[in-house]
């Protein structure tokens, strides 16, 4: 029989999490974003809090049922006297309709079909997030889990159980999570041999626009909108500054969603782009000594040393309190 590992490599993907509201009916004042934070904090306890038959979504046309299985909630308090609320969150999932016949892969012995056609394997994704009071969005760290779940339907799950919650205390604003990646530093080493930047782009949210134009109430419009830059006349290029300074600004502000930058290198055509350069690394996590899943307390461990060295958190604390919900 092959040796197991007790440990491996997994990758980590970073994100920007966007908290964004609709009101059901007229409240003033709109909501902050730590009131945003708040609120998803609660929608976790509730979700927690309820049956797991309740906790599931059925992701029908995937044929994958999907549920919250743990959370753990920690608070710091930095050198800055701001607050730092980390999530620590387990989701689990399950393929159903897939009954196959099993096979001992050692000693090549059939042992039939082991599961009904409404059985599923559970396999567990976690999820990092973290903010900071006063910024204005959420950094999230996903692992990478083939047989699990991604971004994209993790952020769908969150937004009906925040639904669930709202409606169980009939609150006045609906809230939910886009997501944008965490780019890397490959996009600004790609400025590095780069002289000839001709044409800047940089999308934003249609509600960043309304500072120079009043979009509101264009529903023909699209929720992202471009501001393009190019060079002023013939001979003369953007400055690779300009491309530095507002792409550090895209790590604070929700706003700026995406930046390409098009020009020549060496007399060849080129573009940069935010969007194929994002932040991801691999951490070293135990696993466990039957199923060889993931620990879910390893992960959190190099997860949270990942996002401080990688995701600009700070890790000095004054003081830390923690709450599991489970």
């Amino acid at each position: 029989m092959p040796k197991t590992k007790d440990t491996k490599k997994v990758r980590i993907y970073f994100h920007h999490l966007l908290m964004t509201y609709s009101m059901n009916r007229n409240v003033v004042p709109q909501p902050s974003i730590d009131d945003c934070v708040d609120f998803f904090t609660k929608s976790l306890q509730y979700t927690l809090s309820s049956p797991v038959q309740d906790r599931k979504v059925d992701f029908a046309a995937d044929e994958q049922i999907v549920w919250l299985d743990g959370c753990e909630v920690t608070e710091k308090l930095l050198d800055d006297r701001r607050t730092m609320t980390t999530f620590e969150i387990t989701i689990k999932s399950a393929k159903y309709n897939q009954v196959r016949n099993v096979r001992n892969t050692n000693t090549m012995e059939e042992k039939g079909l082991l599961k009904e056609i409404m059985d599923g394997d559970d396999e567990s994704t976690h999820f990092l997030i973290s903010h900071i009071t006063g910024r204005n969005n959420l950094i999230c760290v996903q692992e990478s889990n083939y047989y699990g779940i991604r971004m994209g339907k993790f952020t769908q799950y969150l937004r009906k159980r925040m639904e669930a919650y709202r409606a169980s205390i009939n609150g006045p604003f609906d809230f939910w999570f886009d997501h944008e990646i965490f780019p890397s530093d490959a996009f600004l080493d790609g400025l590095k041999d780069t002289r000839k930047i001709t044409v800047l782009t940089v999308y934003t949210s249609k509600s960043a626009a309304n500072t120079f134009v009043d979009l509101s109430d264009r529903d023909d419009l699209r929720d992202e909108t471009q501001l393009v830059l190019k060079n002023p006349r013939r001979g003369k290029y953007i400055h690779a500054q300009t491309i530095k300074d507002y792409y550090s600004a895209m790590s604070e502000n929700q706003d700026i969603l995406r930046i390409t930058a098009q020009g020549q290198r060496y007399g060849i055509p080129f573009t940069l782009d935010t969007e194929g350069s994002q932040m991801k690394t691999e951490i070293a996590v135990k696993l466990t000594s039957k199923t060889k899943e993931v620990v879910g307390s390893s992960f959190f461990e190099e997860a949270n040393q990942a996002l401080r060295t990688m995701g600009g958190i700070e890790d000095e604390s004054y003081s830390e309190s923690v709450m599991s919900y489970s």
